[in-house]
This record gives structure tokens, C-alpha cells and sequence, in this order.
């Protein structure tokens, strides 16, 4: 009796007449006939895996049945899958649109890339490929890269999973990736008997308009050889590489020689979570890599975080200790943010001072001169008495304070008491607002209705109008010392810029605030809050 049986096979459904005994023994075995999945066995599997195959490698240069394979389903896509084996490529893979190529697992399916300075995988510009379930092992010099992923056009939609690497060289890398968009990579790990020489994952936008949108990379666990790069993302423009998002990276090494972990030039707006780096040169490096997010980083490297030229890139709930920042990117729009770090990273590079006037006593860092007294809210006041001349100020004192060759930030909250009648100056001096003293800062003086910004080296004093008017409200006003000018900023928009007379080399020292009377005239200033941020922290 011969009953027809519908069976289902990866990637197709296929009718075949199987006889039965009692409805379940088969007296016979068939070959399936598939339309949308093609086997390809190597020339070391077995019999079984042969028997059942679409084709047949014999071990030298088994890219050519590979690609035989694509070209046969590129039309309408489908999937090829390498038995268990050893497949050997001397020239590369050129996969299609929608076209998935798997082994049958990293243990099971190897293949060598025998070529030198030949790709084993190119899925190039094509949307909605696959790479998966086995391992590559690169050659050990001249080595071109292992898998590449895009091309000058941009592509989307590939996915690479499950894949193990070895060998390589550090010129080369494991995975390519470049212009594509809405990818997913994930479970790549190096072969810990054969080691992995190369770099890891590079991404690469060579194009503008192409920016890795909601891309996601996960479960990555790579050794770092000497020279190498773990993850590495290069790009054209600032705008790169939006919402990539990066989690459960391990990436390790043996000992610290010339490795970064993950290294970005050029991208912004990524998220990278859990993240473990250990034993490497460098752990994060940052150069013009901006608004990025890291939390959970794990890093017991040389150097744990090197930024330079990177602003608004946010670190929570990190164990790292050992960070390079250059001074001109931890202020005012380069601001990069540290939380819930050991404070002792705070050592001789960049420094920190924040008051919000909140409790029953000024902080002990600061000296008064006239009267001056919490509000009982979350400010200072400075009241002036009703004699001319007469003065109401706060500053360290002169026993301790900030300088540095550039990038110092001061920044208060100010309100007027009264909008006329009186002078009022704040910033950064070596002790006072006269045309002898050192200094930046801001001034409205009595006779005057507008703002001014000051610079004075010691000699010779530069005043701008900003024309900016008085008022009674409460505005933030900031000064910044980049390597070039004097910036002066009011609720953060820049009113002045002063290339002369500026401060020298390390002489910014200290922040006052102060208030005269120019009348018999009781006067008032509240200042809500107080920022320093430097270079280098200066004690007597």
C-alpha cells in the first residue's frame, strides 16, 4: 500500500511517495529533491551527509561548489548549508541577496581560507544575507579579512551568528562592516586552541548618508593579539552609526601590548551595556566620538578610558579607574559625564568642584569678606551695606584653586537682587577685577547696562560688550579657556570670544564673586550655584 506523505523540509515543502509498513517502518530510503535549500558536503564528511548532498567538494578549492550553489538559488534566495567537515576556500565566497549560508556548527564545520589577502565570506551589498554555525581559520600572514559585509552602497538587513575565528594577522580583521544598515551580529568568539591574531570587528562608514541605524551586536567574546583592535568603528561624519547598540562584549588578552578594545573615531549616539575588558593596552579610546553610552564596564586594562576630542559621552556603574581625558573635552559642549565611578580616578588630570549652597553653613572651602549668608533655600546671599564703596564677595581664599594650559570651565547661577546701583563681577582671578590682576570674568557695573566680558593678563585688560541687558531673573553664566581664546557664555549661548590679553600658560586661579555699592544703597545678589572644572588641581 503506498500512502503520499507531505514532508517539510529547511527552507521548502516538498511531496514524495514513501511506501510504509503499518504506517511508520520505511522499507526504503529516498534522496529528497529541495528547491529553496542546497547541502553541500566536504570531501572529509561522511558517507551519509555525502549521500544526501546536492554537491560535493573535494577538498581544493571548494569555494567553486559554493558558489555554484548560490549562483543556482540567487534568483529567489534560499539557504546553503556545509555538512560537518573541513571545506578548503582559495578564492572567496560571493554570496546573493537573501541567501543564508550555514554549517552545522563551530565544532563541526571549518573552513580554511587558504588564499592570502583573499576574503573567505564577501556578502557584500547585498540585503537580508547570512553567515553562520561555523568556524574560519585565516591564514597567519598577508591575511585578507575573514568576512566582509557591505560595499561602498549601503545594504541592509544581514545577519552574522554563531561564528568562531582563528589565526589571522593584525592587519586584517574577522568581520568587515561597511555602509550597512539594521544588521545583527552575534555569538562570535576566537578559537582558543588555534588563537585568533587579527582584529576583531571593524565598522566603517564610508559614506555620509549611511549611519548603522538600529544595528545590534551582542555576545562577542574575542582575544585581543598584540597591535590589535577588539571592536573598531571608524566613520565619515559625526552622525554615524545612530543606535547601534552594543552588549555582553568580552574582550580580553593575555598581556597589555598595544591592544584597544573598543575603539571609535568618529560616531555618536551608540549604546554599549556589559562590557568586559581585561588585560589590554587601552580599554575604551575615544577620538571625535561624541554622546555615546556606556554602562556595566568592567576594564582592568593599562589605560581604561582614553578620550580625545570626544564630548557627552556618558559612564555609569563602570569599575574604571585609569582614565586619560583630554582637558578640552570635559567642558561646557564637551562635557563627558562619570557616574558612580570610584572618585580616585579624579587624580592630576581633570578636577571637579561643585557647590549648590544647600544647608545651614557655607562649605569651608570658601572665604567671605562682608556679609554673606545662606538664603535658608539653595543659595547664597551677598548683601553690600549702605556705604559706598562697600563689598560683599566669596573665594577660596587664595589657598587653593584652579589653573591649568587650557580647558578650564567656571560656570554660576546668578540672580540680581536689584538691577542698577551697584557692580557686580564673578569668575576666574588670582585675586581681584583690577587691570593688575589675572584673570576672566564677567562684569555690570553701575554705570553700565549691558554685560561685559573681561580678560586681563596681569598687564593689559580686553572688556567686550555682549549686549547683554541687566535683569533681576536668574541666568547661567559660564567662561571657558579652550586653546585658543577666552569663551564667555550666557545660559549657554556664547556672548564673547576674547583672543587678547587672555590669561597665560597656568594662571587662572581661583573663582570669586563679588558685589560693591556705588550709593548709600543696601544691595543684594543670590548665587544659586558654583562650577570649576580644570585641568589640574593647584593646593598650596
Amino acid at each position: 500500500m503506498t500512502t503520499p506523505v507531505q514532508l517539510t523540509y529547511p527552507g521548502a515543502t516538498v511531496d514524495t511517495l514513501l511506501e510504509t509498513v503499518n504506517g511508520s517502518n520505511l522499507s526504503a530510503t529516498h534522496k529528497i529533491t529541495r528547491s529553496a535549500t542546497l547541502v553541500i558536503a566536504a570531501n572529509d564528511s561522511s558517507e551519509k551527509s555525502k549521500a544526501q548532498a546536492d554537491y560535493v567538494c573535494d577538498g581544493v578549492a571548494d569555494d567553486d561548489e559554493i558558489n555554484a550553489a548560490i549562483t543556482a538559488i540567487s534568483t529567489t534566495g534560499g539557504k546553503i548549508i556545509l555538512t560537518e567537515g573541513n571545506f578548503s576556500l582559495s578564492n572567496k565566497v560571493s554570496s546573493a541577496a537573501n541567501v543564508v549560508i550555514s554549517g552545522v556548527g563551530t565544532g563541526a564545520t571549518n573552513i580554511t581560507q587558504t588564499a592570502q589577502s583573499t576574503t573567505a565570506f564577501e556578502l557584500g551589498a547585498n540585503d537580508y544575507t547570512g553567515l553562520q554555525n561555523l568556524t574560519i581559520i585565516m591564514p597567519s600572514s598577508n591575511s585578507g579579512d575573514a568576512v566582509t559585509v557591505g560595499s561602498a552602497t549601503e545594504s541592509t538587513g544581514q545577519i552574522l551568528e554563531n561564528l568562531r575565528f582563528a589565526r589571522g594577522d593584525s592587519l586584517s580583521y574577522a568581520i568587515r562592516v561597511t555602509n550597512a544598515f539594521e544588521f545583527s551580529i552575534a555569538h562570535i568568539s576566537f578559537h582558543k586552541t588555534l588563537g585568533l591574531a587579527s582584529n576583531g570587528i571593524l565598522f566603517e562608514n564610508t559614506a555620509n548618508d549611511y549611519n548603522y541605524g538600529n544595528a545590534k551586536i551582542s555576545n562577542i567574546s574575542l582575544f585581543c593579539a598584540a597591535n590589535t583592535k577588539g571592536i573598531s568603528i571608524v566613520g565619515a561624519v559625526s552622525k554615524n552609526y545612530n543606535l547601534m547598540e552594543f552588549s555582553a562584549i568580552n574582550l580580553i588578552s593575555s598581556v597589555a601590548n598595544g591592544q584597544i578594545g573598543i575603539n571609535i573615531e568618529t560616531g555618536s549616539y551608540m549604546s554599549f551595556n556589559m562590557i568586559d575588558l581585561e588585560f589590554l593596552e587601552t580599554g575604551i579610546k575615544l577620538s571625535n566620538a561624541s554622546r555615546n553610552y556606556f554602562a556595566e564596564v568592567y576594564s582592568t586594562c593599562t589605560t581604561d578610558i582614553n578620550i580625545s576630542a570626544g564630548y557627552k559621552n556618558i559612564f555609569v556603574a563602570c569599575n574604571c579607574t585609569k582614565i586619560i581625558e583630554s582637558t578640552e573635552c570635559a567642558l561646557l559642549s564637551h562635557q563627558n559625564v562619570f557616574l558612580g565611578y570610584p572618585l580616585s580616578w579624579m587624580s592630576a588630570k581633570v578636577v571637579q568642584f561643585f557647590d549648590d549652597f544647600v544647608g545651614a553653613n557655607l562649605s569651608g572651602v570658601w572665604r567671605s569678606v562682608g556679609t554673606v549668608a545662606l538664603s535658608g533655600g539653595t543659595n547664597v546671599l551677598l548683601t553690600t551695606a549702605a556705604t559706598t564703596g562697600d563689598k560683599a564677595s566669596i573665594d577660596f581664599g587664595g589657598n587653593r584653586g584652579y589653573k591649568d594650559d587650557y580647558g578650564t570651565y567656571f560656570e554660576t547661577k546668578i540672580r540680581r537682587g536689584e538691577t542698577s546701583g551697584y557692580d557686580v563681577k564673578f569668575g576666574l582671578t588670582d585675586g581681584g577685577f583690577e587691570a593688575t590682576n589675572i584673570g576672566a570674568w564677567w562684569q555690570q557695573l553701575s554705570s553700565g547696562t549691558t554685560w561685559l566680558a573681561v580678560c586681563c593678563d596681569g598687564t593689559t585688560m580686553t572688556a567686550v560688550d555682549t549686549g547683554i541687558s541687566r535683569s533681576a531673573s536668574a541666568h547661567v553664566f559660564s567662561i571657558l579657556k579652550t586653546l585658543t581664546a577666552i569663551e564667555f557664555y550666557s545660559d549657554g549661548v556664547l556672548a564673547a570670544s576674547i583672543t587678547t590679553n587672555r590669561p597665560g600658560v597656568s594662571t587662572l586661579r581661583e573663582p570669586l564673586l563679588e558685589i560693591t555699592t556705588q550709593g548709600n544703597y543696601v544691595h543684594n545678589l543670590y548665587i544659586d550655584s558654583v562650577l570649576v572644572k580644570a585641568g589640574r588641581l593647584i593646593t598650596p
